[in-house]
């Protein structure tokens, strides 16, 4: 993607794509390099966060918004602002969204980038970048014909699932790589997405970060392989061995999100611990914003008890109050023999 050149309008920019039916990963990027205005790298979370729009909902913030056919997918978007926050020194000039939208077939994809003169009448659109790629239809979206695989959980309400349906737009809020480093859009399984090393988001204290290479071959039997790449289930964070202290806190990632919005998160595992053996060796708890959403997470159990089988979970976490500044995501150990958590 060039961002050293921008496309500045006073009126509309209206952008026309014809693409075949299927979701679209549609990356947005503003530069800030030719006018002071600037941005802030979003990604999803071996873990990965989501932000559902409907058609009626939008996302905050001035200057400018982005429309997509029915979805209003910023509204009075100021760059310069976004700039201000912006803490990722390896994106340091540009700002980056990206969105996931689903196309019917005869449908065309039209971006359209729209001045805020009404509230602000200097502002201008503009725009530095799109990215559009092709995505298998049910990576993000619920399978209708799965039956109950990769449904989300409701958190906080048991026994219930919550559909991701293709009517919404997702935002990519975060994507990361847990206990390793950043993996390129290079090194993604063909779709171009980056997965950012989850190092400034963990709070927990005594974490160590553990890489088990290419020892084990992975088996992509419960999860296609375009799903992740290889090196995403290959790290991982370890609460270490002694029993007593695992149980004084909890391993614990805190992310600054918006409020007002749903959030889905796809969370990736992969058992390769050469001290794990059979089910039950190694179980845990994972609670989202407080919420208990798995009671008995046993990763050899969801693989069939096979080593190296990729699994993801979903979970979904409803309309969240507008007070909602941080998606504090936790595992905290089974009381069971083995306390060695992942």
């Amino acid at each position: 993607m060039d961002t050293t050149c921008t496309r500045i309008a006073l009126g509309n920019i209206l952008v026309l794509l014809l693409r075949v039916p299927s979701p679209q990963l549609v990356s947005l990027a503003p530069n800030s390099l030719t006018h002071s205005l600037s941005p802030r790298a979003q990604s999803s979370f071996a873990s990965s966060s989501t932000q559902l729009h409907t058609k009626t909902s939008i996302a905050p913030n001035p200057i400018s918004r982005s429309k997509q056919g029915p979805y209003t997918l910023l509204r009075d978007f100021n760059a310069s602002l976004n700039a201000d926050v912006d803490d990722d020194p390896g994106h340091p000039d540009i700002l980056f969204r990206e969105y996931c939208i689903n196309l019917e077939d005869g449908e065309r994809l039209n971006v359209t980038f729209i001045p805020s003169i009404t509230a602000h009448p200097d502002s201008y659109a503009f725009i530095s970048g799109i990215e559009i790629v092709s995505m298998p239809p049910y990576l993000y979206y619920t399978n209708p014909d799965a039956g109950s695989t990769g449904v989300p959980k409701l958190a906080g309400v048991a026994g219930a699932t919550y559909p991701t349906k293709n009517g919404y737009a997702l935002e990519t809020k975060y994507r990361l790589r847990v206990g390793g480093a950043d993996i390129p859009s290079s090194r993604d399984t063909g779709m171009l997405r980056t997965w950012d090393a989850d190092d400034k988001y963990v709070t927990s204290p005594s974490v160590l970060s553990v890489d088990y290479g290419r020892r084990t071959k992975l088996s992509f039997t419960e999860t296609p392989n375009y799903t992740a790449p290889d090196e995403v289930y290959r790290t991982l964070r370890n609460m270490g061995r002694d029993d007593s202290m695992n149980m004084r806190f909890n391993l614990t990632w805190q992310l600054p999100v918006d409020s007002g919005f749903p959030y889905l998160l796809r969370l990736h595992f992969c058992q390769l611990n050469p001290q794990v053996h059979k089910p039950g060796d190694l179980i845990f708890y994972i609670f989202i914003q407080d919420q208990l959403v798995e009671d008995r997470a046993d990763i050899l159990s969801w693989s069939d008890e096979q080593k190296g089988v990729p699994v993801v979970i979903y979970d979904l976490l409803p309309h969240d109050p507008l007070d909602l500044l941080t998606l504090p995501s936790k595992v905290r150990p089974h009381a069971t023999p083995k306390e060695l958590v992942e």
